[in-house]
């Protein structure tokens, strides 16, 4: 029975350390963000090409809408919309992967202090190196494909 309480004792401290040592894995998960600044891939001046999607497929462009939009991604962390070349929104913003549980978890995001363009949260894509489709998570489902160029 002497060895009952020595036993138990390191299952205790097994059990402390893997704890400690999942947590630390799980935050590192969590936290992963990319640089804002200069060599983040979004960084620059994307000009809309159309949005597709919703809950009743649709498909919308500058000539349908009647306006030109670019979305502006500054080394500083912060994102500007223009429509017609008149800023029409500015925003902080981050680039990050979506948190474990989240509607993105493990995708490239880009979080925004408050809605731009879509919802305040979107994930995002390369389709090539100079085209970038940033996607809603939730509802009605709206991709926003932009390509790289504008002012």
């Amino acid at each position: 029975m002497a060895r009952f309480p020595a036993g138990r004792s390191r299952a205790r401290t097994l059990v402390a350390v893997s704890a400690v040592v999942l947590v630390a894995l799980l935050s590192a998960a969590c936290s992963t963000s990319e640089a804002t600044g200069p060599d983040s891939p979004v960084v620059g001046s994307w000009i809309w090409v159309r949005t597709t999607g919703g809950l009743i497929p649709t498909d919308r462009t500058p000539a349908t809408e009647g306006y030109a939009r670019t979305l502006v991604f500054g080394t500083t962390g912060v994102a500007r919309l223009l429509q017609d070349g008149s800023e029409i929104g500015r925003v902080d913003y981050e680039v990050t992967v979506g948190a474990v549980g989240a509607p993105y978890e493990g995708v490239p995001i880009i979080r925004y202090s408050e809605p731009l363009v879509g919802f305040a949260e979107q994930a995002y894509d390369f389709v090539g190196p100079d085209s970038l489709v940033l996607r809603d998570g939730c509802c009605d489902g709206f991709d926003y494909h932009y390509a790289r160029g504008g002012s």
